[in-house]
């Protein structure tokens, strides 16, 4: 029985020490389970997060990509210039992805949200190579850091592009050209998705008719043959067979617009003739040279082929011989000089033409000549300043006179006073010509004398000015440049400095730009001239000044543009620059003043915009958002009212009206919305405001007692007063 008993106990003691540890696995267990559960519950946020903004990058790239290629296309339209229209559609797109990277930090302010681009995004527009064009947007690298989850260092890229390929181009009769074209896009992994439903309203179509230029082809049919290729019949401008085509086409769902053209050789002739022969002569005996773009061609004439439409450099020169010199270009057909006069210049070649250079002959009136050496200051008299070096004798002190010279080379160097720069050579009497000059832009040059005269060099004061301009154009003068701790600001814009102001000697200097208030950001340095920049991209950077030139900030209005058709009407004539309402600009930007009251009476804003074109379609409810501010800041304001309506022929529409009496301290935000569903919109049309109709916004604040006060109306960045007629 004892020993019963013992085994016994022995057994609960084994069961025992199982039941413990049972009991301690499961709490292990347990402990682990809640671990991974929080672990989890911190992981998953993170990486919904993550993939949620690395999808919004492409979408927003994608989005400011087909803003780029409007932006760039119009440029081009306006102004016919490749660099700057890529420039400003660039720009354009930098902007949308600036904007939209301000707005994804601020969505997140709690979670300590960094998103950091190891390189700007950039946009590039190839619309010039035969056959082939590519719109495309791409950021290299990007940092995503999420402090509060301690999460960094996740890293990513993104890209977008639209290609399109002319594979054939042909015409079966003179009425009727077909073309057979590829477009696709980028996928996440940059590899070409076709896109297959272009419609013909997406595509628009040029024809090039003999040396006329670009005209409009009408799209007949499209049809889809596969794998991004399409197939399209477009009508001839005229009975001729087109030498060239092009395609613009707008993709359905991003609306990213581009561009490629078949190829199109143009042939120029280049030949000359002496002033007194009425055609071409093209005298061997005279070794007249033209230079077009980087070939020399010295055996005239000569038919050169092979080029696109395009801008090139032009010259003329004589082998060195100063028997002859430059008089004049001629030109035939579709090809522009930029200077007929200039013996260097630029010429633009549309179509097929010839390029003449007249040149004409010194002849030498006597074996001896006298030749006075002069200098004088750009626009003004006979000053000389400055020294000379004349066939290797220096002379300290102008004018010169050189007498006899015979019919021979000789080598002049002029040398400005300091604080000036050499400009030019100018030789009396202008007619005949009795000089030879190397090179008349050159304070060093060869010449040659066949008569007598006076020589002058002109020079120009050296000049820094100091400028700011918005990218866009839109304003200019704005803010405030600070030079040398010396501070112009937009009243005293531009401003020149000049060597008698010891802020341009020689030297290294701080400079500054201040924008004029916070709608306005700083956002790269221009400069021209023999100027040095250490950092372009910076508000405050360090310049080194050599010689004359000019430097200007660039500064952006930076706004949110509200949507083309409907949105928001922002109380600035730049936050509507691309809007349908254009609000009469205030005197001063950053805020609107009304007429303060010096007793018990009202002070009035009044606001208003007039549609550009056509009509507007407003909501059932519309809506105005203020940020209000009262000058002094205890003034004894009674109500505010505001009223929102516009006038069409000389008759007022009401739209909403909004009527508040103050108890104590107004507040700084006004939240307004109205239903508009009972107005009677002029003839009858419901919600239609039409052209000619000027909207008005009327925000009346009512004073009790003396000194009275300001209303003011704030608009932004941070403080965006707008009227919302699309909600």
């Amino acid at each position: 029985m004892r020993n019963f008993k013992s085994n016994k106990k022995g057994q609960f003691v084994v069961i025992a020490a199982l039941l413990i540890a049972v009991l301690t696995l499961a709490i292990a267990a347990s402990i682990y389970q809640l671990s991974s559960h929080r672990r989890e519950l911190s992981y998953k946020p993170v990486n919904e997060l993550v993939l949620g903004i690395a999808s919004d990058v492409d979408r927003a790239l994608t989005h400011a990509l087909s803003n780029a290629t409007k932006k760039y296309y119009n440029t081009l339209l306006t102004y016919g210039d490749t660099a700057f229209s890529q420039q400003q559609g660039n720009l354009s797109g930098s902007l949308n992805m600036l904007k939209w990277q301000r707005v994804v930090l601020a969505s997140y302010p709690q979670l300590g949200l960094s998103l950091n681009f190891s390189e700007p995004s950039s946009f590039t527009f190839q619309w010039d190579n035969p056959n082939v064009g590519l719109s495309q947007a791409s950021i290299p690298s990007y940092e995503l850091n999420i402090g509060a989850y301690g999460f960094k260092g996740w890293t990513g890229q993104a890209n977008k592009y639209v290609k399109l390929t002319i594979h054939e181009f042909s015409f079966s009769n003179e009425s009727y050209s077909t073309i057979k074209f590829k477009v696709e896009q980028s996928t996440s992994d940059m590899i070409g998705a076709p896109i297959p439903n272009l419609a013909l309203d997406d595509i628009t179509i040029l024809g090039q008719i003999s040396d006329a230029g670009w005209w409009n082809g009408t799209p007949k049919t499209l049809d889809y043959i596969g794998g991004g290729s399409y197939i399209l019949i477009f009508q001839n401008p005229t009975d001729a067979y087109p030498r060239a085509a092009k395609i613009i086409l707008q993709t359905p769902e991003d609306e990213i617009l581009v561009s490629a053209s078949t190829a199109s050789d143009i042939s120029i002739r280049l030949q000359s003739r002496k002033v007194s022969s009425p055609q071409p002569d093209n005298d061997p005996a005279v070794p007249v040279q033209i230079k077009l773009g980087s070939n020399t061609y010295s055996s005239l004439p000569q038919n050169v082929s092979g080029w696109e439409n395009m801008q090139s450099g032009l010259e003329c020169d004589f082998s060195g011989n100063m028997d002859y010199y430059f008089v004049c270009w001629e030109t035939s057909e579709d090809i522009a000089i930029a200077n007929p006069n200039d013996r260097e210049t630029m010429v633009t070649h549309f179509g097929n033409g010839t390029i003449t250079a007249v040149y004409d002959t010194i002849v030498s009136n006597s074996s001896a000549y006298s030749l006075t050496v002069t200098s004088r200051l750009e626009g003004s008299g006979t000053s000389n300043v400055g020294s000379l070096v004349f066939d290797g004798t220096p002379y300290a002190t102008l004018p010169r006179t050189f007498s006899p010279l015979s019919l021979q080379d000789h080598t002049i160097v002029y040398n400005p006073a300091s604080g000036y720069t050499f400009a030019r050579w100018e030789f009396t009497p202008a007619s005949p010509v009795w000089i030879t000059l190397s090179d008349e832009h050159s304070s060093t040059a060869n010449l040659r004398l066949f008569g007598n005269g006076t020589l002058t060099a002109v020079y120009q004061q050296r000049a820094i000015i100091l400028d700011s301009n918005e990218f866009n154009g839109t304003s200019a003068h704005l803010g405030t440049v600070t030079f040398n701790a010396i501070s112009y600001g937009n009243l005293q814009l531009p401003a020149t400095l000049v060597p008698s102001n010891a802020t341009v000697s020689n030297g290294q200097y701080t400079l500054t730009y201040a924008p004029l208030n916070a709608s306005y950001h700083f956002m790269w340095w221009e400069i021209t001239g023999d100027i040095i920049l250490t950092g372009p991209n910076t508000e405050t950077t360090t310049v080194e000044v050599h010689d004359s030139g000019s430097i200007k900030a660039v500064y952006a209005y930076m706004v949110d543009i509200p949507h083309q058709i409907g949105g928001t009407l922002y109380v600035d004539s730049h936050g509507s620059q691309n809007f349908w309402l254009i609000p009469t600009p205030p005197e001063n930007h950053g805020h609107l003043a009304s007429r303060a009251s010096t007793g018990s009476g009202k002070a009035i804003l009044n606001i208003t915009a007039e549609p550009l074109e056509g009509f507007i379609v407003c909501d059932p409810v519309v809506a105005i958002t203020t940020y209000m501010g009262i000058s002094p800041g205890n003034a004894p304001l009674r109500t505010l009212e505001f009223e929102l309506g516009f006038t069409y022929q000389e008759k007022f529409y009401r739209l909403g009206y909004w009527a508040f009496t103050i108890d104590g301290v107004p507040k700084s935000r006004y939240d307004l919305t109205t239903n508009v569903d009972d107005i009677a919109f002029p003839n009858g049309d419901k919600y239609l405001i039409p052209a000619g109709s000027v909207i008005k916004i009327d925000i009346t604040a009512t004073f009790t007692t003396p000194p009275g006060g300001t209303i003011k109306l704030y608009y932004g960045p941070d403080q965006p007063s707008c009227l919302i007629l699309y909600l």
